[in-house]
């Protein structure tokens, strides 16, 4: 049980004598409220000084009685010393414990403020209203006299009452736990990939993340010395230093020092208020008493070495040092700490990039009386050799900011996401919360989608210029002119050697996007949305960009027919000329006459080898044989799941067989990942989980549509053994596409390219037992030609540096179908089941509803030739 004494004391307030019980072996600053007034006092007993028996009645200087309408520090300044640097060149820290000051946490302080007979702002009111309440009563006496200095002297007291009433309600006004909370610093949402690794950050301002415990000595005695000398002897304002700014700006005629302390300037950073005015003052003087009685000095320096601005949008002295010397704040020599310390006052000015001269000016000064001081410190020559290798690596550019070195692996990804939070949480979540943003992201292949495209993107652009459609014909390259003009306005010179106006749009840039999917799961692995991602170029084409297929869509299409057992992969397709009349051909025209890419035919064909060399009108036959209505059921179970989407975009017509259906790259990809995935459709998703900073989960995005694209879980969209035909179809086809050019090659691979009219667009989409991804490449205006590009040169090389890149886990694996296709033996050249006058047979694997059921018609006995008859010798003369 705790010892407790009585102490008999006099209130300062009332003047009447009452008991004060407490216990002496406490080592704190206990508190007694008046029974008469309710005026509260405060006993300093953290050096034990109640604790050394004796009388029960103790006198004012036994016993220190601080009013609370004295400032918090005022209790805690006797007999401590007020020189800064002593004879070891150390800061001077007195000996008390000051990360225990009221013997309470910061929270448990924040609670007594707020509490009956706390030490808090409610009692400074109470004890100022005192004050001016005789104040008024002065005032009312000198005027009552009514002579000519009275009322002048009356007057100017009561400017003085109503100035005192205004700045009392100014400092009132100050909520402090609001501002302790913001102490605590801004960090930034973390995104990181399937493995934990950090791929990018959202801020808009990014503060440092230190604790008390670790601020780096060298540094904080560094900054002590330059900044507040009596950071740790003053309880928030420091009387003396205000005073002598004061009086050195007077005799400047103009600002020349400041009087503030460290704790005031923390106070003017989280209140944001930067405005020079005498209320503006009160409000930071009132806000560094309340930091100053909630929180420990440590706990004060570290929140201000976190938040400090110093320059080039870096918050905080940690994100400084890693902007300015490339390395952690626990790494930094003396002389960075010193550029770090004299940063503060003028960050602009001082700047260590773009004015290094004035900030070396002032570390001079500094040094020099660092050197008086007796502060430890190196050597002049030391100081000065290593002054000049710090300042040789501050290599940045003058207009650089710390935005720009941000971890942003994945712009388009951190830009979906940032969105994503906005529209899940709020726009007040979007930036430095603190959330950690799980995803399903791999770093390799994120990165590889980037660079790659970037660099492949920088390597085709030359050979394919947009070509601009010109009364509905494409510009040739051979159109020197036009290709001389465009060339000149890209580079804003068409005025000067053209004449005219200057052109206000740059040329368009070739684009692509890309996007991977992790078949089992519909985990997004990468994703791209274009090359150089930048504010002008935030479009996720990935996900937000519909584009024709062109010859890409085929497998949907032939699925249709391996589905209805209308074809297997040896059927024979007629690849000849067909003509469709009363039909909207474009340009006007009533009918339609398609093509192959190559004009040219090549009879009957195998289903197998039709979509392997891409060749269009095959698969037109096969969505004739097929019938629009039941190709418009297989668009709606791979991409269109509702009602309202089907009707808004499906194209009701022949033409869809062969690419006029608008797409995105995720749906494409998707759709090819359920082929490889059995035949089951599953939901793309992107974010695993958004987390709060102390774990709590605020999102599980594991099978959420979040892409809202209507896709149930879970969907089959073909039974196995189609799957499984479909696939072994298009790894054939796959060997077309290109990919081996981007130097990857795999037997699994099974992909398809995509060329629409007049080669707007580029495709390839591929997919290997545990990755699909989907390639696009073109002008974001479909008005422009990529000048003779095609999915084989444009798309598949992408794709297959991109898949080169992938981890060894994800290009591993094998296909799982069930149930599996069976084989038969048909004829080589019809498909059908072989008759005894088949001239070639061959083995080949199909869904069993696509097994033919009758012999082959093609192949019949042969008829014997007629014998002509001998003659006789009446035939001849």
């Amino acid at each position: 049980m705790a010892s407790t004494k009585r102490f008999k004391y006099k209130c300062r307030s009332c003047g009447q004598y009452y008991l004060v019980v407490l216990d002496p072996t406490k080592r704190t600053i206990h508190r007694s409220k008046c029974p008469y007034c309710a005026h509260t006092s405060r006993f300093d007993n953290r050096d034990g000084r109640l604790d050394s028996g004796g009388s029960s009645s103790v006198s004012g200087k036994a016993l220190t009685g601080a009013g609370i309408s004295r400032s918090p520090g005022s209790v805690t300044t006797g007999g401590r010393s007020s020189s800064p640097v002593g004879s070891s060149g150390k800061i001077s820290v007195q000996s008390r414990d000051f990360s225990g000051r009221s013997g309470a946490s910061p929270r448990s302080r924040r609670s007594e403020r707020s509490s009956p007979g706390g030490g808090g702002f409610s009692g400074l009111g109470s004890a100022i209203g005192d004050f001016f309440g005789s104040l008024g009563e002065s005032i009312s006496g000198l005027s009552a006299g009514r002579s000519p200095l009275a009322l002048a002297v009356a007057g100017i007291l009561a400017i003085f009452l109503l100035m005192g009433i205004y700045f009392l309600a100014v400092a009132i006004s100050v909520d402090g736990d609001e501002y302790i909370h913001r102490a605590q610093g801004i960090t930034a949402n973390r995104i990181v990939d399937r493995n934990g690794k950090l791929i990018g950050e959202l801020f808009s301002r990014k503060t440092g993340n230190l604790k008390a415990d670790q601020v780096p000595t060298k540094l904080r005695d560094t900054l002590l010395f330059v900044e507040d000398r009596a950071f740790y002897s003053h309880g928030g304002i420091h009387i003396p230093s205000i005073a002598r700014a004061f009086f050195t700006n007077l005799l400047n005629l103009g600002y020349a020092q400041g009087g503030s302390t460290i704790t005031q300037q923390l106070a003017r950073v989280l209140m944001e208020d930067f405005e020079k005015s005498l209320s503006r003052k009160v409000r930071e003087a009132s806000l560094a008493l309340q930091l100053e009685h909630s929180m420990t000095k440590d706990e004060i320096l570290a929140a201000y070495m976190n938040q400090v601005y110093l320059g080039h949008g870096a918050y905080g002295m940690q994100e400084a040092a890693k902007f300015y010397f490339r390395k952690n704040i626990s790494e930094t020599n003396f002389t960075e700490n010193l550029i770090l310390a004299c940063l503060p006052s003028a960050p602009s000015r001082y700047s260590p990039i773009r004015n290094p001269d004035e900030l070396i000016t002032k570390m001079d000064l500094v040094f020099s009386e660092m050197k008086k001081e007796g502060f430890e410190s190196p050597s002049k020559e030391a100081y000065e050799k290593q002054k000049r290798e710090v300042f040789r690596g501050i290599n940045r550019s003058p207009s650089a900011t710390v935005f720009g070195t941000r971890v942003n692996e994945a712009p388009f990804v951190s830009e979906h996401i940032r969105l994503k939070i906005k529209e899940l949480l709020g726009d007040e979540f979007m930036y430095g919360k603190g959330l950690l943003i799980e995803t399903t992201i791999d770093y390799a292949l994120q990165h590889a989608a980037t660079e790659q495209s970037e660099a492949w993107i920088e390597d085709v652009s030359r050979y394919h210029k947009p070509r601009i459609r010109k009364d509905g014909k494409v510009i040739p390259e051979t159109d020197k002119a036009v290709l001389i003009r465009q060339e000149y306005e890209r580079m804003g010179l068409a005025p000067v050697i053209l004449g005219g106006p200057a052109s206000a749009v740059q040329p368009p840039r070739l684009q692509t996007a890309s996007v991977g999917i992790e078949p089992e799961s519909g985990a997004i692995l990468f994703m791209n949305g274009g090359t150089r991602f930048h504010s002008g170029n935030q479009l996720n084409r990935a996900v937000m960009m519909y584009r024709q297929t062109g010859s890409a869509i085929k497998p949907i299409v032939y699925s249709a027919g391996l589905e209805t057992g209308k074809i297997n992969p040896a059927t024979a397709l007629d690849d000849s000329p067909i003509f469709f009349d009363g039909a909207n051909g474009g340009d006007g025209q009533n009918y339609w006459l398609p093509d192959n890419i190559s004009v040219s035919y090549e009879g009957l064909i195998p289903a197998r080898v039709a979509l392997a060399k891409s060749r269009n009108i095959p698969a037109i036959r096969v969505a004739q044989m097929v019938g629009v209505p039941r190709l418009g059921e297989q668009f709606r179970k791979f991409f269109f799941h509702t009602e309202e989407d089907f009707k808004e975009r499906f194209k009701e017509n022949l033409t869809i067989a062969i690419g006029s259906q608008e797409m995105s790259p995720l749906e494409m990809a998707a759709a090819f990942a359920a082929i490889a995935n059995n035949g089951v459709l599953k939901r793309p998703y992107l974010i695993k989980s958004i987390k709060a900073p102390g774990g709590k989960l605020l999102y599980n995005g594991v099978g959420e549509d979040e892409f809202h694209l209507k896709i149930p879980n879970d969907a089959r969209v073909l039974p196995g053994d189609v799957a499984a035909t479909l696939t072994s179809m298009m790894q054939d086809a796959a060997k077309y596409g290109g990919v081996s050019r981007g130097g990857f090659s795999d037997p699994d691979l099974a992909g398809k390219t995509g060329t629409t009219n007049e080669y707007r667009d580029a495709w390839f989409i591929g997919f290997l037992p545990r990755i699909a991804a989907a390639v696009w490449v073109g002008f974001d205006s479909p008005k422009y030609s990529t000048n003779r590009g095609t999915g084989s040169s444009l798309a598949g090389p992408l794709f297959g540096r991109i898949l080169k890149q992938a981890p060894a886990d994800l290009r591993k694996g094998e296909y799982h179908f069930d149930p599996l296709p069976v084989t038969k033996t048909v004829c080589a050249e019809s498909g059908e089941l072989p008759g005894p006058y088949c001239p070639a047979t061959r083995k080949e694997i199909m869904p069993a509803a696509a097994v033919p059921d009758h012999v082959c018609e093609l192949h019949k006995k042969p008829e014997a030739e007629p014998v002509a008859p001998e003659p006789e010798d009446s035939d001849f003369d």
